[in-house]
């Protein structure tokens, strides 16, 4: 048993709304059936910060457990696109989403990130549809 931790980009932007839609969408996992056992061998926390210069939230999310319960976990939440940081020190980033789902006008405020924090999306994951 590997225990990792996986941090993402969740948000850039002004709501704030945000963090408490991604703490439910963690708690109740809109890609499991209502018997289905929920993924609870994992711990997540959110970190919010507000960059100085532009005064929008940068909302984190970290998640640490078992590589195969964070992959799973990961796929779920393709399907609301997020970033994980590849490498903090080189500024890179994963753009994460879910195949169909990954038009340009929903993850503009990651390019924004990009722009503001000198970041770089350096590959794509594309998760295949998850059809439960």
């Amino acid at each position: 048993m590997t225990i990792v931790h996986q941090r993402y980009l969740i948000y850039y932007g002004n709501e704030s709304w945000v963090q408490g839609y991604w703490k439910n969408l963690i708690e109740n996992p809109p890609c499991k059936k209502p018997n289905e056992a929920k993924n609870k061998q994992y711990n997540y926390e959110f970190h919010t910060e507000i960059n100085p210069v532009t005064k929008r939230k940068e909302i984190y999310l970290d998640l640490m457990g078992e590589d195969s319960e964070l992959q799973d976990i990961e796929r779920q939440l393709s399907k609301f696109k997020l970033c994980r940081i590849v490498d903090e020190k080189k500024k890179f980033l994963s753009l994460i989403v879910q195949a169909g789902n990954d038009s340009l006008n929903t993850v503009n405020y990651f390019y924004e990130f990009c722009r503001d924090k000198c970041f770089k999306i350096i590959s794509k994951e594309v998760h295949p549809i998850n059809n439960r």
